[in-house]
């Protein structure tokens, strides 16, 4: 005898809702995550990104200091400081935003590949099918697939139809 707190956890299947099954394939890959460390990593990347982010603002606020403290010597040396210290705080700027942008496209590149373990992870134990109903599921709910390369490179996931295609391989009995 099903209980309200049941159907609550687990409503009737429809269009919307996951089923019990497809539950229960999302969970087996989720659990991989953990089993592998993948929480792990995600976690030092966000300690990681704090701490670059103090001494960006650290090296912000020094370069401001510099620039007010310098201003009654540029009239003495016809902004050549200035010049010099507008240089170093653009060259700065470029370097954070390149290095910042090949650091996420990298994370981005290494959490696909988790993703996918993850998913091998869930159907050798068992719920392959299971998840693919969902990702079938999780594909219908979606707004689409349709994204620039610059926003494909940086996505943490990939296409749920790859997954799809990479599990419907594998319950096929071939190498994904």
């Amino acid at each position: 005898m099903r209980c309200l707190a049941y159907d609550l956890l687990f409503p009737p299947h429809n269009h919307k809702n996951f089923s019990e099954e497809e539950l229960k394939g999302i969970l087996a890959h989720e659990i991989a995550h953990i089993y592998y460390g993948h929480t792990k990593a995600i976690l030092l990347n966000t300690l990681g990104n704090g701490i670059f982010s103090l001494f960006i603002v650290v090296f912000r606020f020094i370069l401001r200091f510099i620039e007010n403290f310098q201003q009654p010597i540029q009239q003495k040396t016809n902004g050549i400081i200035y010049f010099f210290l507008n240089l170093i705080r653009n060259l700065f700027e470029l370097f954070i935003f390149c290095f910042l942008f090949i650091g996420n496209v990298l994370l981005s590149g290494n959490n696909r590949a988790c993703e996918y373990k993850a998913d091998e992870f869930a159907f050798r134990m068992g719920y392959g099918d299971d998840l693919t109903q969902a990702l079938y599921l999780l594909k219908r709910m979606s707004m689409g697939e349709d994204s620039s390369l610059v926003a494909r490179m940086q996505a943490s996931h990939p296409r749920t139809s790859t997954r799809i295609m990479r599990l419907e391989t594998m319950i096929d009995g071939e190498e994904p």
